[in-house]
């Protein structure tokens, strides 16, 4: 059976996703009680467009240290820390790799936010890696969410992950993003030296799929996308 692969180039912004939170309204009303009653609280704009980082953080305490979290938003309809397997060892909590929203037996981890009286239990997961892509992005059209592999290419070795989740967002110039812990992000940057992203996301369409090559480029913008000849393999 002739299988067609659409090539693209294009390069993808890649960001570490650092010690965070997400809360339900109930939750942030709880630890945060004076700025959930009077908006006392800023947010900063992160890349996909509506969500935030705001200026509030959650701690939690081991052998007399304390681990920050910073409190995301808009609020959600769970709560969810997201951090590192690095962070899960210190705990001694396992380290349990979800995609977002899937719970289902990870770890409690105990916070507080500024309310002294009130702290709340939430399960803790390490992030799937997973690429945001906006919705007049050339690679949007038939794309489903079974997600995709990648292959990262560099002088010193090879790193490959799979189950990438795929999630249509907002961005600036039609860009994309992809989201990785920091673990994951320092071995790819520690370890691989110089390397190439290449990506294969499933389409919707039977027998196609659609590979995105990008040049990994960390800390810079998107470029515009290139559209390269098509690959018709038999």
């Amino acid at each position: 059976m002739e299988i067609t692969y659409s090539k693209l180039r294009h390069q993808v912004l890649v960001q570490a996703s650092g010690r965070h939170i997400h809360l339900t309204e109930e939750s942030f009303k709880r630890l945060f009680p004076t700025e959930y009653k009077y908006g006392l609280f800023t947010l900063k704009p992160l890349v996909i467009d509506g969500e935030y980082a705001t200026n509030l953080h959650v701690e939690a305490m081991k052998d007399g240290k304390r681990m920050l979290f910073t409190v995301m938003y808009p609020l959600r309809s769970y709560d969810q820390i997201e951090w590192s397997e690095t962070d899960a060892r210190y705990f001694k909590k396992p380290a349990v790799l979800r995609h977002s929203g899937d719970l289902k037996d990870a770890p409690f981890i105990t916070v507080r936010g500024d309310s002294i009286q009130d702290s709340t239990a939430v399960r803790a997961i390490i992030a799937e890696p997973h690429i945001h892509i906006d919705a007049n992005h050339p690679l949007v059209e038939g794309l489903t969410d079974k997600g995709g592999h990648l292959t990262f290419i560099g002088e010193k070795g090879l790193m490959e992950l799979s189950n990438i989740g795929i999630k249509v967002n907002s961005l600036p110039e039609s860009g994309a993003v992809f989201h990785i812990d920091t673990d994951t992000y320092n071995g790819l940057h520690n370890t691989l030296g110089e390397y190439t992203l290449y990506m294969t996301l499933e389409s919707g369409y039977k027998d196609m799929r659609t590979c995105l090559e990008a040049s990994l480029a960390i800390g810079q913008a998107p470029q515009e996308t290139e559209q390269l000849e098509n690959l018709v393999l038999h």
